[in-house]
């Protein structure tokens, strides 16, 4: 018989933040470490797959069905990634490019998914296959995938470096330390993991970025969200011990991103204007104020409007490419 054990009250000292705080960084070192040492083994992409002009269009799919079923970024990073590799290495045909975005989300969410949560092959079918696909042919093509990737499929994604560093950067000590914003610990952190998931879905959804190394997209996406939250300093030495990486290493990504988040501010605010532009103007004398249940018909009850997102990825074509293309030449 079970009973329950009253746990003691545990009190800290500045010492033993410090202490649990340095504690907390070597063991993210040591994950870190494994991290990078399996990114380097593992198979990258291209950006020669004769597919490309596809990936936006199956990126964006994969991306609506890991919100229908309520899956983790870890597995729609993994899924992009499986997919980008596998299209690097194949002429796929296009009736079969979304059977096999499908076939690479249901591979990720294998690797990444608690048992329950990963989506059965016929109610995934229903939201990726194209019509006529049978179970044989989804089997075929992760047989294929897996067979493409020598059946090792624990990648390393962005995301995976993210869970690391990223409460380095949250951290209520690091934070109150380094930082000038002045909230809570509780809504500091909820409101900076929001640009972190911003600029995570950037990431993956511009194709010139999909050569560059998770580790150095993690430590740009981090940066970003620093820039855009006007935390300072911009990249303190815990990250720059943490990442192996110094400002000058991701400035060219850390550019790209930041020039599709000005673009989509820059959207938002010309639609905000347009839209208040094209109101008409009340002027009370001529529209006298009436009580709604005697005139119901002049004053019809209205929902109030949805509330408009504040971060919302602008399409990859609003940014000019042809600065960052200098400098993703190389595989990073």
């Amino acid at each position: 018989m079970s009973r329950d054990i009253p746990v003691p009250i545990r009190t800290c000292s500045p010492e033993d933040d410090h202490l649990e705080l340095s504690l907390r960084e070597n063991y993210a070192q040591d994950l870190l470490g494994s991290l990078r040492a399996k990114e380097a083994s593992q198979v990258h992409p291209t950006k020669g797959s004769p597919q490309m002009t596809s990936r936006r269009r199956l990126v964006d799919r994969i991306g609506v069905c890991v919100e229908h079923f309520q899956l983790t970024r870890d597995t729609n990073h993994l899924a992009v990634r499986i997919l980008d590799c596998f299209m690097s290495g194949h002429n796929i045909p296009d009736n079969l490019c979304g059977d096999v975005a499908m076939a690479a989300l249901s591979l990720a969410s294998k690797m990444e998914e608690r048992e329950g949560m990963i989506p059965k092959i016929r109610v995934l079918k229903k939201h990726m296959c194209d019509e006529g696909e049978c179970h044989v042919t989804f089997l075929y093509l992760e047989v294929k995938i897996l067979a493409y990737f020598d059946w090792r499929m624990s990648m390393v994604t962005c995301a995976h470096f993210i869970n690391l560093l990223a409460p380095l950067t949250t951290d209520e000590y690091v934070w109150n330390e380094h930082s000038n914003v002045n909230l809570p610990s509780g809504a500091f952190e909820e409101n900076f993991w929001e640009f972190i998931h911003y600029f995570m879905d950037i990431s993956v959804q511009d194709q010139h970025l999909i050569r560059v190394r998770p580790s150095l997209m993690a430590s740009s996406i981090l940066y970003c969200a620093r820039v855009t939250y006007e935390l300072h300093p911009l990249w303190p030495t815990v990250l720059i011990v943490a990442t192996q990486h110094s400002e000058g290493d991701f400035q060219h990504v850390v550019r790209r991103l930041l020039q599709t988040f000005n673009a989509s501010r820059q959207i938002e605010e010309n639609s905000a204007v347009n839209l208040q532009e094209t109101l008409p103007e009340i002027h009370p004398e001529t529209h006298p104020k009436t009580h709604p249940e005697t005139h119901p018909e002049t004053h019809p009850k209205t929902e109030p409007g949805k509330k408009r997102r504040k971060l919302d990825p602008a399409p990859s074509s609003d940014v000019d490419d042809n600065e960052t293309l200098n400098y993703l030449g190389n595989d990073y």
